[in-house]
């Protein structure tokens, strides 16, 4: 069974949309409706995790300079990975195998790699 995680179609896409969240130049949501909207409006396709995990409350906070966010994941998705990476290779996105694990010292395109780092890592939780 795989993770049952949000994940989006478009780590590059999402990256740009959090990017623009970041400096202002999009409103950042507020609920779920508002960020469905900017997903769509973005071609990004939004896999939503179900049962024990489906998601009803969306909150994007801004970190600060000088300050250390931390986001620490429920423990229930802590044991959900712990169990599911225990039965099979650790998932990863496919932008690793392309620009990361393969060819490290050939990412021609820093930009777009950041993009899709900034997308992954603000929906993974890094659990």
């Amino acid at each position: 069974m795989a993770l049952n995680r949000f994940t989006v179609s478009n780590f590059e896409k999402f990256g740009e949309l959090v990017k623009k969240w970041a400096r202002g130049q999009v409103p950042r949501p507020t609920d779920k409706q508002q960020f469905e909207s900017q997903l769509a409006a973005e071609g990004i396709i939004a896999t939503w995790p179900s049962g024990e995990f489906e998601i009803h409350t969306i909150h994007v906070e801004q970190c600060v300079v000088g300050t250390l966010h931390l986001l620490v994941p429920a423990p229930e998705i802590i044991a959900h990975s712990e169990n599911e990476i225990g039965r099979k290779s650790y998932p990863l996105p496919d932008y690793y195998e392309i620009h990361a694990f393969h060819k490290p010292h050939e990412i021609t395109d820093n930009d777009r790699f950041h993009n899709m780092r900034m997308g992954d890592y603000t929906v993974a939780h890094c659990s």
